[in-house]
């Protein structure tokens, strides 16, 4: 069985069309766990109307997006566990395939891609669904560098094994940052499929397109502490994770100094530095170009200058 955990929080124009997209999979064996994280609007009652023996719906106080999908799996059943947006839906086929891609190359979890849905996409191509297998190594490599995986838990599929007793980071906003690599870590193989299976719904009124904030340094905290973690665990992703710390640094720091009233007394962008000088810059630079190695350098010694270079020339926007 997979438990499907599906958080529900201001999602009343979206959240039967998500559960509906699950509940009509053609994998049907089932338990989808919705969350009302406190929802001020009208998704409590919607989901409450849903009949379906396989459905669990769990009111709780507003914790936030972490606190749901940790009762989620808390309350979670199945021997796979699954992860949707409420405000998000899923191609018919998707867990038939992620469970299919699984079984076939031995793997513990399996990911499949997804596209950018504004609810008007019409035909598009859904991949040839070619498998690709990586260790459990090459995996989290992958991951640093956010090429093939990425840190989102939505359009993957997990054995519960791998994830235990690893729980969300509450009160984190980038919270798949302080998960992902660590349900990484407890894998052994992991599946990439080439079909899209997800639609990542774009509004405006959702976590991720809310104005740039002081919460997005989140990510620097998740990366900083995974950094510290791999010098003992992965020494060989030791380097690549400093680079990945430094990089998303100066983006960071390029964002809040372009982005009028963001940071208007500069306390986010000491904050950025602060982050930085936590890096290990020569590990870093041995994981980048000659030329990426001179921005790093050139950001420690004059982040502000540096900055407002990149941004002028508009690189890494």
């Amino acid at each position: 069985m997979i438990s499907v955990i599906i958080p529900v929080y201001n999602t009343q124009d979206y959240i039967e069309h998500c559960v509906r997209s699950v509940l009509s999979q053609t994998y049907s064996d089932l338990q989808v766990i919705l969350v009302d994280d406190g929802s001020p609007d009208d998704s409590g009652r919607i989901i409450d109307a849903i009949e379906d023996p396989r459905v669990l719906v769990i009111h709780q106080e507003n914790g936030g997006l972490s606190a749901a999908r940790n009762t989620g799996l808390d309350n979670a059943t199945g021997e796979y566990i699954g992860f949707i947006d409420g405000d998000d839906f899923v191609e018919p086929d998707m867990f038939e395939t992620l469970l299919g891609a699984m079984d076939s190359a031995g793997a513990d979890i399996a990911q499949c891609g997804y596209i950018a849905d504004d609810l008007t996409v019409g035909e598009f191509d859904r991949g040839d669904g070619k498998i690709r297998v990586f260790d459990r190594d090459d995996a989290i490599l992958s991951l640093v560098r956010n090429d093939v995986f990425e840190q989102v838990v939505w359009n993957k599929l997990y054995k519960r094994e791998v994830i235990g007793d690893i729980r969300f980071h509450v009160g984190k906003f980038h919270e798949d940052e302080f998960f992902s690599w660590r349900v990484f870590y407890n894998s052994k193989k992991i599946a990439d499929i080439n079909r899209i299976c997800y639609h990542y719904v774009q509004r405006a009124g959702s976590i991720m397109g809310q104005k740039f904030s002081a919460k997005r340094l989140h990510a620097l905290e998740a990366l900083l502490e995974r950094t510290k973690e791999f010098k003992t665990l992965l020494p060989a992703i030791y380097p690549a994770s400093n680079a990945a710390l430094g990089e998303n640094c100066i983006y960071q720091y390029q964002c809040f100094q372009r982005m009028k009233g963001s940071d208007d007394d500069g306390s986010c962008r000491r904050q950025i530095v602060g982050y930085y000088r936590q890096m290990d810059l020569p590990a870093a630079c041995k994981a980048v170009s000659v030329k990426q190695g001179i921005w790093l350098r050139m950001f420690r010694a004059a982040p502000e200058m540096t900055a407002a270079l990149r941004n002028k020339l508009g690189i890494g926007l």
